[in-house]
């Protein structure tokens, strides 16, 4: 783990870990994402599309297939800094990432995986399912199950309809498998 633009640092770890695990190979795709402040500035924009190059042409030489995966909003931000979460950012923050993974898509010639509209188009039309933990940066266990889902569907381009629900209710289950279908299959976007 780390930022995207730690990449770009010649003998960083995350470069180094990158390309051990590119040499060993086998791989039908190689997603990435970054840290939730990415691309909020043009100065760690700038940062993290030229990392982002030099990490897509690393995947590419090595034989792989590099997808982005636009993680999921946060449900909280803190903008002043004072520790104090200010809630109900997901159309808001989920915006941001949806766009700049989109412009780094195009840019580099790539597919996304958006995780991010699937969780904004399901709190959209459902905000009483707990799709983040506590921290309310991070997924909960429902909020896994739909990441799952999305990662499904994008991966094999299939419908996630038969995907276990092992933990979840029938209903909420069944929910968020649509919501994954209808977001990656459909291209269905959420009301930013």
């Amino acid at each position: 783990g780390g930022a995207i633009a730690d990449f770009n640092v010649e003998g960083s770890e995350l470069r180094q870990n990158m390309l051990n695990e590119l040499a060993r190979g086998g791989y039908d795709a190689v997603y990435f994402n970054g840290l939730s402040g990415d691309g909020k500035t043009e100065a760690n924009r700038q940062k993290v599309l030229a990392a982002s190059e030099a990490l897509v042409n690393t995947i590419r030489e090595a034989g792989e297939t590099p997808a982005l995966y636009c993680r999921p909003p946060r449900h909280y931000v803190d903008n002043d800094g004072d520790g104090v979460k200010e809630t109900d950012v997901v159309f808001a923050d989920g915006k941001i990432y949806d766009e700049f993974y989109t412009e780094m898509a195009e840019k580099f010639d790539m597919d996304v995986c958006y995780p991010v509209r699937a969780f904004a188009l399901a709190y959209q039309e459902n905000p009483d399912i707990n799709l983040w933990g506590y921290d309310l940066a991070h997924v909960s266990p429902v909020g896994a199950y739909l990441n799952g889902c999305v990662l499904f569907c994008h991966t094999f381009g299939v419908s996630c309809e038969n995907v276990g629900d092992d933990f979840l209710d029938a209903e909420t289950a069944a929910f968020l498998r649509d919501i994954a279908d209808r977001v990656v299959l459909e291209g269905e976007m959420p009301n930013w």
